[in-house]
């Protein structure tokens, strides 16, 4: 039977500062069976969990996050009362405990990124993905774990994933097994050809109960959610309905699978 994963976006950052400990913390508390994180690298080669370009100084200033140091990052974020988190640190707590979705927001650190994962290997096989084609490429070219490519309303001109023909070009030619779509250009037609393609789709960022209800019916193998509690919710309620689209797999993990 088919899994289906609730995976929380940048942790649970509907309840707690994204991108950080505490957040990745509170997604495992709230049921989350996967948890979403952004990758950036700052000057000095630290890898960290932050989603924008820049952060803004005590001065007012925006600077690059490839531009400044970790200290200064660090300290920065300190003073907006949130703690930056090393990737480092991220794989040696939650990677023994729960399967990471990792995105990678620019290029140029893959092969550090692949050098962590070797040096402390997660307990589940990691998904690693990101917006820029090029990025997934060389990160499955150095380390052949799993990637996906990110897809937005922004870019869906560039690509027209509705064509089966297209779609499985698509994964053969990045080695991709999944792909994240997002929910507003998610329809029954493109998935049925991505999974006809071979491959798994997960949307994102869903936190309307309907709308989770809407995709669980159609199928998709995850859905990225700020708010994993409430998903974990909708999940018991279909397993527990007269004709139940999952059944919640009996092994205390909280992780459902497709009834059908």
């Amino acid at each position: 039977m088919t899994k289906f994963y609730n995976v929380g976006h940048r942790g649970a950052s509907a309840y707690a500062h994204e991108n950080t400990l505490v957040s990745l913390e509170e997604a495992i508390a709230r049921h989350a069976d996967m948890v979403e994180f952004d990758l950036r690298q700052t000057a000095d080669g630290i890898i960290v969990l932050y989603h924008d370009r820049g952060i803004q100084g005590t001065d007012g200033e925006i600077s690059q996050i490839s531009q400044i140091s970790f200290d200064e990052l660090f300290n920065r974020a300190k003073s907006q009362n949130f703690e930056i988190a090393k990737f480092e640190d991220v794989l040696k707590s939650f990677g023994p405990r729960i399967p990471l979705n990792i995105e990678v927001k620019i290029g140029g650190f893959e092969k550090e990124i692949i050098r962590l994962l070797r040096t402390y290997p997660p307990a589940f096989e990691p998904t690693l993905s990101s917006f820029l084609p090029w990025v997934v490429i060389r990160l499955k070219k150095l380390g052949n774990f799993k990637t996906a490519l990110i897809i937005g309303e922004g870019r869906i001109h560039k690509l027209n994933i509705l064509e089966r023909r297209i779609a499985r070009g698509l994964a053969r030619y990045l080695g991709i097994s999944s792909i994240h779509l997002q929910d507003c250009i998610t329809s029954q037609a493109a998935l049925t050809n991505l999974v006809q393609a071979g491959l798994s789709v997960f949307i994102w960022t869903v936190d309307d109960p309907d709308q989770m209800r809407r995709f669980l019916k159609m199928g998709v193998d995850g859905i990225i959610t700020n708010k994993p509690d409430l998903l974990y919710e909708v999940c018991l309620e279909m397993a527990g309905s007269n004709e139940p689209i999952l059944k919640k797999v009996d092994n205390n993990s909280g992780r459902f699978v497709y009834a059908l």
